[in-house]
């Protein structure tokens, strides 16, 4: 588990690296930016590097968090362009090169739909985590943390027991805050798993 959760927060270290990077571009880009129709280019620029921030929040929480690792302050390598097209170019190719690399995350982190855990000894689901994290506040809170122990095995081997737990919880959350729920997974083959749900009030 210790090596799969290594290799994950390493993953989501180089995509935060991106994002930062990526933020700081389209701000420097958005400075270039003259003539006619200058304002709404540089409006649009500004508002996907608003989004890159919160892309890097989401980064920092899996990492720190959820996972106990350090996020990195470290960036990826940046671009500069002389016009709009040259901006177009290196941002449309620096995005790419983000979802190719979150695509290879998607792999490490695979979600239980993509992947059938068919709970037996040789394949099955340990343990889920469930945090919620309010809109307004800094940090998560867990509210759930379930462990899976009979996989059918016994004194006679693997498979030979009969007793299966099935890999399903069901939580009630009372709160009058909106924000996220994150759901953290770990499959004895196919390490850790993540997926979350937002939560709207009114």
């Amino acid at each position: 588990m210790e090596k799969k959760k290594e290799e994950l927060i390493k993953a989501l270290n180089e995509a935060l690296k991106l994002e930062h990077a990526a933020r700081i571009q389209y701000l420097a880009h958005a400075e270039l930016i003259k003539g006619v129709n200058a304002e709404k280019i540089i409006e649009r620029l500004k508002e996907i590097a608003s989004d890159e921030e919160k892309h890097e929040n989401k980064f920092r929480t899996l990492i720190g968090d959820y996972l106990g690792g350090e996020p990195v302050m470290e960036l990826a390598a940046t671009h500069r362009a002389e016009d709009l097209a040259g901006i177009m170019r290196v941002n449309l190719k620096g995005e790419k090169e983000a979802i190719d690399l979150y695509k290879a995350i998607y792999k490490k982190v695979v979600a239980g739909k993509e992947v059938a855990h068919p709970n037996t000894t040789p394949h099955h689901i340990r343990w889920i985590m469930l945090y919620f994290k309010p809109a307004d506040d800094k940090f998560p809170y867990q509210i759930g943390n379930f462990e899976f122990t009979a996989h059918g095995e016994s004194a006679q081997g693997p498979d030979t027991s009969g007793v299966y737990t099935h890999h399903e919880v069901t939580v009630s959350l009372k709160t009058d805050k909106p924000g996220i729920i994150y759901a953290l997974s770990y499959c004895n083959i196919h390490g850790l798993w993540h997926s979350s749900r937002e939560i709207k009030i009114g």
